[in-house]
């Protein structure tokens, strides 16, 4: 009996020395996760490279790709008013994935407000990057591509509808999360929200001395949001 003890309590203390020789996250920055937010709308502006040719589509090299999300003939339709904003708040539309490639950070060039807008700027690492594109590729993206030169800009047949309670913002949250910003996923319905969120998990990462984020490195912002409150 006693060699059974034995026995299992080394084969527990092999498993704990398994798990504390895991490797650590990958903490090296392979470029800046950067988000807008201005009082409409959110987007998310990736490294050009972050995003291979099969995600890329048509969309040609950049120094940078920024990828937002909306309701096709709200993108699309310059003429579109409030009557198919209220049927989109009742009922939603085709979702569409939009892909600016660019020089710089320009947040003209997505439709926001330049004195509205704030940014956030994350350092990211390569795994972070690869779980954008991966989430981006494998749950929103769909087959249908449309040109607007004039803009330089390419809109995507998303495989998931625009929904009041899955909009642009909820679409930025769920690449972020992707990309191991630790965020809530409950919807949210105005950009104030997404920038309360935003500030949140910033003073999060100060908190804990993170200053790149990545799968497995992000912490909790709800849990530093706790620590503060008690402050």
């Amino acid at each position: 009996m006693r060699s059974i003890v034995l026995a299992l309590m080394a084969a527990s203390l092999a498993g704990c020395a398994a798990l504390r020789s895991l490797p650590p996250p990958d903490q090296t920055a392979a470029g800046d996760l950067v988000v807008l937010v201005d009082h409409f709308h959110s987007v998310v502006i990736v490294p050009g490279g972050a995003l291979g040719p099969d995600t890329r589509g048509p969309v040609p090299s950049s120094r940078l790709v920024a990828v937002h999300f909306g309701e096709e003939r709200w993108l699309t339709d310059p003429e579109v008013g409030i009557g198919h904003g209220c049927t989109l708040a009742a009922g939603g539309g085709p979702g569409m994935v939009v892909l600016n490639p660019l020089r710089r950070v320009d947040p003209w060039v997505m439709g926001m407000d330049p004195e509205q807008t704030r940014l956030w700027r994350f350092p990211i690492s390569a795994a972070g990057l690869a779980g954008i594109e991966e989430r981006l590729r494998s749950t929103w993206l769909g087959a249908r591509v449309q040109a607007f030169a004039e803009v330089d800009a390419y809109l995507v047949e998303s495989a998931r509808p625009w929904l009041l309670s899955e909009n642009c913002h909820d679409f930025t949250v769920d690449l972020l999360r992707a990309g191991g910003l630790d965020l809530p996923a409950t919807p949210i319905v105005q950009a104030a929200g997404l920038a309360y969120r935003l500030d949140r998990a910033s003073a999060a990462l100060r908190q804990a001395g993170i200053a790149v984020i990545g799968p497995g490195i992000a912490p909790s912002a709800t849990a530093a949001g706790r620590q503060q409150n008690q402050h």
